[in-house]
């Protein structure tokens, strides 16, 4: 400034030029020039780059087939979301100025709303709409004072999802300290991710209409789990990566609980099972990825269970009170120490799914095709098999099977009846797939539909191909 002395009149000189030539042109170069004007070219870059055909454009489908919007890094929300009526999940990240204006209540088909490290402001006439409307939230933050104190008033929400450090060195953030659930009169799926040292005394509030809790604490021990015995309504419990070393106490107190998810965990006995025979409508029970050395026999009080999974463990073997489970329809053992699978698994007639990979099995039980007959998925991958059972193909519904990874010389011709396995649903290392026979290899690898042909109405004799005939033949003279 100080070397160009004469710089008022210079500018003042360019501003007279400039509306000689163009007026508008110097209105422009005013505004630029103003202090407001950095606003203003905010806005006007907003509404002309961000129109509503541009955000129409980036919508797509979530898992869920709703359509979902993502906006990133921008200054502050364009003008033009507002007026996108269908679109029903929004995804708000590392925008500096969100507010959220009364013009929301033009988004009726708005349900779900996620906000990543992004602190938005909202309108008393928006607030009312989101009350009403919104039954979904994510908010992803650093501190739980972050946590907008709107969030705590919206009523109608039905699922919570908060991402961040919950806690403090003097116990919980003092955003769940100021702030009360008890207006989350609707909340029913709550998920906190956080290193969180005790369940929330604050959840006590939503005792009457809390049905799931998801915790993943990211390795930090869980200490203090009492809080779970006043939310006697929880129908499913997920507690991840929260270093418990026995099965907690406070469960038993949860007499309708369906699902229990301990996965990730430091588990090495669980000799507690037999205090969970008074959960009579568990059915779903989640112990993987822990260090669990041994299956007690007390897990046969677990009548109702159709699915345990104790995946990635230490077991060496499994007990005989295990197949005393009926309903069991999936079962999942991959990557323990197994050597056997003992005789008593055809006891289980309703198992649908059996993942025995990554074990130490050298055979497999004839009782397990011959009793197994609702058996979709049977996954055996690298283990030390040395042949498959001739009884393999009375397991008419199976749609996959995996056997890579095992010490197989040949495959069971038997593999032709399984007709669910055509179109990639049988996983065999290529090699392995030449010791068929050609006709069962066209089987096996061809696509449509998984279901075995049917017999024809008519009394017509049918219309097969030769080689459709030489297979069968050669099939009904092995078997």
């Amino acid at each position: 400034m100080l070397d160009a002395p004469d710089l008022h009149n210079d500018l003042a000189f360019l501003l007279h030029m400039a509306d000689q030539y163009d007026p508008l042109l110097s209105q422009r170069l005013s505004v630029f020039l103003s202090p407001v004007s950095e606003t203003r070219l905010l806005e006007e870059s907003l509404e002309r780059r961000w129109g509503a055909e541009r955000l129409r454009s980036m919508i797509t489908s979530d898992t869920q087939g709703q359509s979902l919007l993502q906006l990133v890094a921008l200054p502050r929300l364009p003008p033009a979301l507002f007026t996108l009526s269908q679109l029903q999940v929004l995804k708000l990240e590392l925008i500096g100025d969100a507010k959220l204006t009364a013009q929301i209540s033009n988004m009726t088909a708005l349900r779900e709303l996620h906000l990543y490290h992004c602190t938005a402001s909202v309108e008393s006439g928006a607030l009312q709409h989101l009350q009403e409307h919104l039954e979904t939230l994510h908010l992803t933050f650093t501190l739980a004072s972050e946590i907008p104190a709107w969030v705590y008033s919206l009523r109608g929400l039905q699922e919570l999802h908060l991402s961040g450090r919950l806690s403090s060195e003097g116990g919980m953030g003092r955003g769940w300290a100021l702030v009360s659930l008890r207006q989350l009169r609707h909340l029913r799926v709550l998920v906190l991710r956080g290193a969180l040292q005790k369940i929330p005394g604050e959840l006590s509030e939503l005792a009457g209409s809390l049905l799931k809790l998801e915790i993943y604490n990211e390795g930090t021990r869980l200490l203090v789990l009492t809080g779970l015995r006043r939310l006697t309504g929880l129908a499913e419990v997920q507690l991840n990566g929260c270093q418990l070393e026995r099965l907690p106490s406070a469960l038993l107190a949860l007499t309708g609980l369906r699902i229990l998810d301990l996965q990730h965990n430091s588990l090495r006995t669980l000799e507690e099972l037999l205090g969970l025979q008074h959960l009579r409508r568990l059915s779903c029970l989640r112990l993987a990825c822990n260090h669990v050395l041994a299956l007690p026999a007390s897990v046969g009080v677990l009548r109702s269970l159709e699915l345990l999974d104790l995946a990635h463990n230490q077991l060496r073997n499994l007990p005989s009170a295990l197949f005393t489970l009926r309903r069991l329809r999936r079962l999942l053992l991959a990557g323990n120490l197994l050597e056997e699978l003992p005789a008593e698994v055809g006891a289980l007639s309703l198992l649908s799914e059996l993942d025995l990979s990554a074990n130490r099995l050298e055979r497999l039980p004839k009782e397990l095709f011959g009793s197994c007959i609702e058996l979709r998925s049977l996954n055996v991958a690298n283990n030390s098999l040395g042949s498959l059972p001739a009884g393999l193909g009375g397991l008419t519904q199976l749609s996959r099977l995996d056997v890579r990874g095992n010490s197989l010389e040949e495959l069971p011709v038997e593999l032709g009846c399984c007709f669910g396995l055509r179109g990639g649903g049988f996983l065999a290392e290529n090699w392995l797939m030449h010791t068929l026979p050609r006709q069962v290899r066209d089987v096996l690898q061809q696509t449509g539909s998984s279901e075995p042909p049917s017999r024809p109405n008519s009394d017509c004799f049918p219309n097969f191909s030769t080689a459709q005939w030489s297979f069968h033949s050669a099939l009904e003279s092995r078997i």
